[in-house]
């Protein structure tokens, strides 16, 4: 006699069994498909080693792309170089995000702790009454602290702080989601106030919540080295008036967000935007600026 839970595993896999699902291919026959696709293979081996690298699957998503071009312009060789473009440009973005977030979680725990003390992200009268859920706050402090228990920090604080750990130090352990909601969480005279500090931009409390989305939006396709070339990111931030960036939901309005939330005008120019110039140079006759946002003058725009 069948339980019930054996019964729903058993429609489970009757289920799966009957569901259609891609066939798999091997390097050659994703090589064969590729030829089918209209591609010219110069170099064979360069090719497979390239999909034993990178995956057919990844390099698939730049197929659309080259259907707008012409029939003499399908060369795979394009293809591995656009991606070869992309994985240069998320590392360098990826670097550059790791300072804003290093920087945005000393900079708010150190406001936090100056105006509430050391435990006062605890308490929930520390925080809006409009968007803080408190509960669920103290659920994922809860949980980062069983997540890292055999962390050296943890157990630091465990043996001599009975287990209180200051805010300085359990905002390290903070995702950037997680960052930015205990952010927006905030009061608005403290975030106003932390704004006025951070980046002392004219109106940046405006735009600032949008650019931290944005930020959060390109930094997860970094790190799960999702494809930027050609894309539409889900969210576009706010900017000044006196800011006409062309397309919208491109890499390029992404990027300028990166440079308002960096806390060094100067500094910013030299790690990223120089580095970008000699990455696009690099590719210029393989990568169409269109396809990621930049206007003709975008080197201008983000080193002003």
């Amino acid at each position: 006699m069948f339980y019930v839970s054996q019964w729903r595993t058993f429609l489970y896999v009757e289920m799966i069994n009957n569901m259609e699902v891609k066939k798999f291919c091997t390097f050659d026959e994703q090589l064969e498909n590729i030829r089918k696709k209209g591609f010219r293979i110069s170099d064979p081996r360069k090719c497979m080693s390239f999909l034993k690298r990178n995956s057919y699957y990844s390099c698939s998503a730049y197929f659309h792309y080259f259907e707008l071009k012409s029939e003499s312009d399908l060369d795979f060789e394009s293809i591995m170089k656009i991606c070869e473009f992309d994985s240069k440009v998320r590392n360098l973005i990826f670097y550059i995000i790791e300072e804003i977030e290093h920087s945005l979680k000393t900079q708010i725990s150190y406001f936090h702790a100056e105006k509430y003390g050391a435990l006062g992200y605890l308490q929930k009268e520390n925080f809006s009454k409009k968007y803080h859920d408190h509960e669920k706050f103290i659920n994922m402090i809860a949980k980062h602290k069983v997540k890292n228990c055999k962390n050296d920090i943890i157990k630091h604080h465990n043996k001599n702080y009975d287990g209180n750990v200051p805010i300085w130090v359990m905002i390290n352990f903070f995702t950037i989601g997680e960052l930015v909601h205990f952010y927006k969480d905030m009061k608005t005279a403290d975030r106003k106030a932390f704004l006025r500090d951070y980046i002392d931009l004219p109106n940046s409390f405006k735009y600032f919540d949008s650019w931290l989305k944005c930020i959060t939006d390109v930094r997860n396709r970094c790190a799960h080295y999702s494809r930027l070339y050609f894309f539409n990111f889900p969210n576009s931030p706010k900017f000044f008036q006196d800011i006409n960036i062309g397309l919208r939901y491109k890499l390029f309005e992404q990027i300028l967000a990166l440079k308002f939330v960096f806390h060094n005008k100067n500094r910013f120019n030299k790690m990223f935007v120089h580095k970008l110039k000699k990455i696009i140079d690099c590719y210029d006759r393989y990568i169409d600026l269109k396809y990621i946002g930049f206007p003709d003058n975008w080197f201008e725009i983000l080193c002003k």
